[in-house]
């Protein structure tokens, strides 16, 4: 149990707290951390120590002087987690964040265990939750989100949680018995960093992020392992980084009714990741696809989407064609509907001989699903940027009969308009094509391609 507590006196190694909880008492301060040096005044966050007798230790100084993050340092074990692989600790968890949103903010350390947490953790504004190499997984994989942003009825960017820090966690999934996680569920979350996480066998059908109607969102310096690829159509195609609008039916956990708005989820970077291959139980699965988006609307668009500085390797072969208009989920990164878009010093690599796969398609769009009726007026993107890219290894395929060699001719760049709707503002610049196509341009199948209504480029 953790307590809020009110320094009344310091005396002889001794502080005098009071908590309203549980009325006045000496209780022994633990210098955990310099910081927790406290004076007269001042609130602290106290917890009784495994094995301790009665006394409550000090493991947080709340600066309330502080307008968001609050000094409050934390560590999930007071809260009665035991990360060791077999107890649920979904429940410490929450406890935890739910303390951190009571008291306006705070760090959460995660020490290096292992965790299972079945069920979700709800996130609230001003939370930071550092894994010191921790894992969490799940032995019950319904539901199957980890860490969740929920509005409850409330609308607009920021509304389900602002200021959110995550880092230094593994996710694990299970590919051999096709488990798998979506660590980051998050609606109408607004300034959101994710840094030096591995996601290792958790993207399959869903998504590792799942950002909904979400601004400001950050993830750098992370690693995933593998893409579950046991599945047909279009869910070859789902994204570990998915950029989606606030909607009922596009969230991975569910939102309270009246929380939805229709916002496209804007200003995201991607940087300095890695997307691998990984073999489990003498199986080989491809590397995860990145980043994308599939949700059209009249009207609104992505926005201020950033991917730099990233590897890609051996990503999902693709059996869409060059030919189909309505094919805009084709390609390892694939937008449609969006403005802003750059796409700069990244190394997409393909090693299988006979997988064809586009590695980037940008559309515009003209309807929303299929079948369906044109829009009045069709969504142009705009201002995209592709630029100082390595391509290596995107070759067209063959047509071998089977389901990874059967491969219809594959652009490894698509940029494409519709016949109501151009793509504006494309620049292609000082990216390298090498084992793959021998031209440099080709209006069949070839490295590049532009279709219908291209302006400025």
């Amino acid at each position: 149990m953790i307590y809020v507590g009110t320094v009344k006196q310091i005396a002889d190694g001794k502080v005098k707290v009071e908590v309203p909880d549980i009325g006045v008492g000496y209780y022994c301060l633990v210098q955990v951390n310099p910081k927790y040096q406290v004076a007269v005044g001042d609130k602290v966050a106290l917890s009784k120590v495994n094995g301790a007798k009665e006394e409550l230790y000090i493991v947080g100084h709340i600066d309330s002087t502080l307008p968001t993050f609050k000094q409050a340092v934390l560590n999930v074990m007071d809260f009665g987690a035991k990360g060791d692989g077999v107890t649920n600790d979904q429940a410490a968890f929450q406890a935890a964040t739910n303390f951190i949103r009571d008291i306006g903010g705070g760090t959460l350390q995660v020490p290096n265990n292992t965790y299972i947490i079945n069920g979700v953790v709800q996130v609230y504004s001003n939370t930071s939750i550092v894994g010191q190499g921790a894992t969490i997984t799940k032995t019950v994989w319904s539901p199957y989100s980890v860490f969740v942003v929920l509005s409850a009825g409330q609308t607009g960017y920021g509304s389900g949680a602002k200021n959110l820090h995550f880092e230094g966690f593994t996710f694990k999934g299970d590919f051999a018995t096709a488990k798998m996680l979506c660590p980051f569920a998050f609606h109408h979350a607004q300034n959101v960093t994710v840094e030096r996480c591995v996601f290792d066998q958790v993207q399959g059908t869903g998504h590792t992020f799942d950002l909904c109607g979400c601004d400001n969102i950050t993830v750098r310096d992370c690693v995933w392992y593998g893409f579950y690829n046991n599945l047909t159509g279009g869910y070859r195609r789902s994204e570990a980084i998915e950029l989606d609008i606030s909607e009922s039916t596009a969230l991975s956990y569910p939102d309270s009714p009246g929380s939805f708005d229709g916002l496209f989820t804007k200003n995201v970077l991607v940087d300095n990741c890695q997307f691998l291959p990984v073999t489990v139980s003498a199986v080989d699965y491809p590397c995860p696809n990145p980043l994308g988006a599939h949700a059209p609307r009249e009207g609104k668009y992505f926005e201020n989407i950033t991917f730099t500085n990233n590897v890609v390797l051996d990503p999902i072969y693709d059996d869409s064609g060059v030919t189909t208009d309505n094919g805009w989920l084709t390609g390892v990164l694939h937008f449609h509907t969006i403005k802003n878009l750059l796409i700069s010093g990244n190394r997409f690599t393909q090693t299988k001989a006979n997988r064809a796969v586009p590695a980037i398609t940008v559309t515009s769009n003209s309807s929303n699903g299929s079948p369906a009726a044109l829009w009045a007026a069709g969504v142009s993107s705009e201002n995209i940027k592709i630029v100082n890219n390595v391509f290596q290894g995107f070759k067209p395929g063959v047509n071998s009969g089977t389901p990874d060699t059967n491969q219809v001719g594959q652009h490894t760049v698509s940029v494409r308009g519709v016949t109501i709707a151009a793509v504006n503002n494309v620049i292609v610049s000082g990216n390298t094509f090498s084992d793959g196509y021998n031209t440099t341009l080709s209006t069949g199948v070839g490295p590049f391609t532009l279709r219908t209504l291209l302006k400025s480029l």
